[in-house]
């Protein structure tokens, strides 16, 4: 997960696994931490918008810090651990924009993705006006990857609510070929409210209810600047 510093999001989620674990809810999982060096390179795609470039000295990078997750963060810790095929990532904000452009452009890195109040209007929504053009691939009876995701205010909620329409047209009609990626749905924002979504584990899938689970063994490594 990125934001995955001791002082991010890492311990809570953790604690969360662990009760999951603990209850018999979930099969134990590996949580895997990524700390921040530069969040705002890391986590960002190339932009065209001057007010995007002027939040950090570097922007743009998504592309390399997925490389290294890829190429030397997924043979790390598959050397170390006892690890099957099975992966998830989970993010927030421009982490969920993170996630959100993986999802799209490298959708096998992960079977599972979840999304918290993603920054999709980065780049002037660029990303989700590409959305259409990236998504008809079709699988050979491959699993898909499946999106969660959520927002909890107006400003996020728009372009979120853009993003799983689009998705949701994309989604195969029965009988219809399956597709490398599984559509999402949109847990609406509260009304009235701007407070981020709590870390409730049951979102609503095209497919029905599903419950979201993040990781479990702890572990914790990071990428140098």
């Amino acid at each position: 997960m990125p934001d995955g510093g001791i002082d991010e999001d890492f311990p809570h989620v953790v604690r969360a696994v662990d009760s999951l674990v603990r209850a018999g809810a979930i099969a134990p999982h590996i949580v895997v931490g990524i700390p921040n060096t530069e969040r705002r390179r890391d986590l960002t795609g190339p932009t065209r918008i001057k007010s995007d470039s002027s939040i950090a000295p570097h922007v743009g990078g998504s592309a390399a810090f997925r490389a290294f997750i890829r190429d030397e963060l997924f043979p790390a810790i598959d050397a170390r651990y006892r690890t099957t095929n099975d992966r998830a990532i989970v993010g927030e904000s421009l982490a969920g924009l993170f996630v959100v452009e993986t999802f799209l452009r490298d959708p096998a890195m992960f079977d599972r993705y979840v999304a918290f109040d993603p920054s999709l209007w980065w780049n002037g929504g660029a990303l989700v006006d590409s959305a259409a053009g990236l998504l008809p691939e079709t699988t050979d009876g491959a699993p898909a990857s499946r999106l969660f995701i959520a927002a909890s205010s107006d400003d996020i909620g728009d372009q979120t609510t853009r993003f799983a329409t689009i998705l949701h047209r994309a989604a195969p009609k029965d009988g219809g070929p399956p597709r490398s990626r599984d559509c999402c749905a949109v847990l609406p924002p509260h009304q009235g409210s701007r407070s981020r979504p709590r870390m409730a584990l049951r979102v609503i899938s095209l497919q029905g209810s599903a419950t979201v689970a993040f990781g479990g063994k702890q572990t914790s490594t990071g990428r140098q600047a």
